[in-house]
């Protein structure tokens, strides 16, 4: 059996901190907590409680088994809901009045080139209950991803620009130069023990078909913060 060491978890949750550019001030006020008490169960020898565990990882989309560092065990499968995370009726939040703005890519376009001048590709915006904090949603244009992601269904995003940020096992928009050719995929991104250099592309948390490849090959890189699917009727 799997133990959890609290200083894991401590590490963890500054590591969603710094990739999401959030500080346990800013943390505290969305959470609704005191930032001295969050701060020394985060910070200091204060032991995290199960609520503030639960509710952290609410914030960042993610699950208590990953944030308890059980994620990482193979046989910890995470599966990807059609739409992320939907508000409880006690939980109002003040990010259900913003709206984020929907991107809808030109297809060979690199994801670098998007990242850095987005506001071209702009055609709408959408409003996600309870959103955290995303750079703006993407229409999916590529079955990197089916049957989980489509083309046509849409992704909420932030970009990642340190490699080093990489959460193995989140999904993320991978945009990919292969001799010169530019593609942007949709997939789980899991890094390889032992290998630091290299990640591997996955359509499934575990199984499937995979793809490993140079951390070179990566021209930018955005963390998938929620998604909407579609289904076709009839």
């Amino acid at each position: 059996m799997k133990t959890v060491d609290n200083q894991q978890i401590k590490e963890r949750i500054r590591e969603l901190l710094r990739q999401h550019g959030d500080s346990v001030n800013s943390l505290s006020k969305e959470l609704r907590v005191s930032q001295k008490t969050l701060n020394n169960q985060i910070n200091g020898t204060c032991a995290l409680s199960l609520d503030t565990i639960v509710n952290i990882a609410t914030h960042y989309r993610t699950s208590a088994d990953r944030l308890l560092a059980l994620w990482a065990d193979p046989v910890q499968e995470i599966t990807h809901p059609d739409v992320i995370n939907l508000p409880t009726p006690d939980t109002p939040s003040k990010k259900e009045e913003g709206a984020i703005p929907l991107f809808r890519m030109r297809p060979g376009l690199s994801l670098r080139s998007f990242l850095n001048n987005k506001e071209p590709y702009a055609v709408d915006s959408i409003k996600i209950p309870r959103s955290p904090k995303c750079d703006g949603a993407l229409y999916v244009i590529n079955d990197s991803m089916y049957p989980l992601i489509k083309p046509g269904d849409i992704v909420a995003f932030s970009e990642i620009k340190d490699l080093s940020y990489i959460i193995s096992g989140e999904i993320y928009l991978v945009g990919v130069n292969m001799g010169g050719e530019f593609y942007t995929l949709c997939k789980y991104v899991k890094t390889i023990p032992g290998e630091p250099d290299k990640v591997t592309l996955l359509n499934f948390a575990e199984g499937g078909d995979s793809l490993i490849i140079d951390k070179s090959c990566i021209e930018a890189i955005a963390i998938v913060k929620a998604s909407i699917n579609f289904r076709g009727i009839g």
